[in-house]
């Protein structure tokens, strides 16, 4: 994880890509996560599930908002569904604007998360 800011893990055996996200982000700090996101998904060679644990993340500016929906954007055809992990109201409203239109729940812990992508792998 960047400096306890970011994780991103691939899982091959259920085809999940798992990032955990904590604490404020600075422009250098969300520049160190697109590039690692980019060398992690970058040797994927098909489509896969997300899930993204918001839980140690503080509310973000709108410019690290604006980036989060850019990666969105630009990975749509990849994603199969995201499964967000938080509880915090404040950082769900800004997870929700940054990935609509994706299919997409929120989790209040990540092992009901994998049993939704899990559960859900056989519909695609």
């Amino acid at each position: 994880m960047d400096e306890g800011i970011f994780d991103i893990g691939w899982e091959p055996a259920t085809t999940t890509l798992v990032i955990r996200l904590g604490g404020f982000w600075t422009e250098e700090i969300y520049e160190n996560y697109v590039r690692d996101l980019a060398r992690v998904t970058g040797t994927i060679r098909c489509r896969y599930s997300v899930i993204l644990d918001i839980t140690k993340s503080a509310v973000q500016t709108q410019a690290t908002i604006a980036g989060h929906e850019k990666i969105k954007e630009e990975r749509r055809a990849e994603i199969i569904r995201m499964a967000i992990v938080g509880s915090g109201a404040i950082t769900q409203m800004q997870a929700k604007r940054a990935i609509h239109n994706l299919e997409t729940r929120f989790f209040p812990t990540e092992a009901e998360a994998r049993e939704w992508i899990a559960q859900s792998q056989g519909d695609v």
